[in-house]
């Protein structure tokens, strides 16, 4: 009977050389690429959270800002689904056939899925927030907590955009 030890080492030898490389360890880059965009959230929760002049709901600026903001995001959710279901529709394409080689094919999928669900989770708040201010002025603890989460929703989303729009246009460009 083989120990677990030894079937592990036995499965590894079967893997390729690709799969080999997608097993070690990432490097300090990936991981920072991975998590950088939920980062840039929980910095601008946690500012957002302190600094009062953030607060969005009953600021003059506020329900602009907002407003604009789902502009924004309601276009970036059509394109990043644009986009993603085209990818798998024009498989004989060089470019597809170039990010399939790539070994972080998967990563840059899974991107495209945060970009769009910080994109919708971005647009759903955006969208909350105008019956918000609608209630009481009296509702300080809401507003905070409202333009906290909406303040690192922005930046997570921003970064996650970011992320796909750099590696899509890197890979268009290698060679």
């Amino acid at each position: 009977m083989s120990t677990p030890l030894e079937t592990g080492r036995r499965q590894e030898q079967g893997l390729s050389q690709e799969r080999r490389i997608a097993v070690q360890r990432p490097s300090g880059a990936l991981v920072w690429e991975k998590y950088y965009p939920l980062v840039i959230g929980a910095v601008l929760f946690s500012a957002s959270a302190r600094i009062p002049r953030t607060r969005l709901l009953y600021a003059d600026w506020g329900l602009g800002l907002v407003g604009n903001v789902i502009s924004a995001s309601s276009i970036i959710v059509a394109y990043l689904l644009t986009a993603a279901t085209i990818i798998p529709a024009v498989e004989s394409k060089a470019i597809v056939q170039k990010m399939r080689e790539w070994i972080f094919y998967r990563l840059l999928i899974k991107y495209f899925g945060a970009g769009i669900a910080g994109s919708s989770i971005l647009l759903l708040l955006s969208i909350a927030g105008r019956p918000l201010a609608g209630l009481t002025h009296q509702a300080y603890e809401i507003d905070a907590l409202f333009s906290a989460i909406w303040w690192g929703a922005l930046g997570y989303t921003v970064a996650a955009v970011f992320r796909i729009v750099r590696l899509f246009l890197t890979l268009l460009l290698a060679q």
